[in-house]
């Protein structure tokens, strides 16, 4: 990937599995046939997997440290793989800062609700469960606890645990 657009076309497949929907131009022309195509939002904020878009140069969101910005990115004619660090917004290797384009938004939000589907399935299935102490006093309430070696407090626990669960 010997440019920043190849580079950044392959960036974001990679994170989403799925061919981006800018396939054409160079990098300065990146941010109209977006907003052109209505391919993927965009905007002056920062955001994780976003496509960072100059007069001449893309890159992608890797990191966001309030102001602060990393990209990884690629070059035509030098460095092929490498980071850069930015304040958000400004212009970059002598070049106009246009935007961001939104290309793994979609991505990371299905991420999310597939998270939040995950927890409340957890949730749902936690509550089946009994609850059988819930403090430890009432957890070794009644165990003789001279049989276990000092230092098995876990193996203890885990013990009264079962021993309640099974009877």
């Amino acid at each position: 990937m010997p440019n920043c657009t190849a580079y950044a076309y392959g960036r974001i497949y990679e994170i989403t599995g799925e061919a981006p929907k800018i396939t054409r131009g160079n990098a300065g022309a990146w941010y109209s046939i977006n907003k052109a195509n209505g391919y993927y939002s965009y905007g002056q904020e920062p955001k994780l997997g976003a496509i960072a878009v100059w007069s001449g140069h893309v890159a992608v969101v890797e990191a966001i440290d309030g102001d602060t910005v990393t990209c990884s990115q690629s070059h035509w004619r030098s460095t092929y793989f490498d980071t850069v660090t930015f304040t958000s917004g400004e212009n970059h290797f002598g070049q106009k800062f246009y935007g961001y384009i939104y290309a793994c938004e979609d991505y990371f939000a299905s991420l999310e609700a597939e998270q939040a589907e995950m927890n409340q399935t957890y949730k749902m299935e936690k509550s089946q469960y009994k609850t059988v102490a819930t403090t430890p006093s009432e957890q070794f309430a009644g165990v003789d606890i001279t049989s276990f070696q000092t230092g098995d407090e876990e193996l203890l626990m885990n013990s009264v645990l079962l021993q309640n669960a099974i009877g």
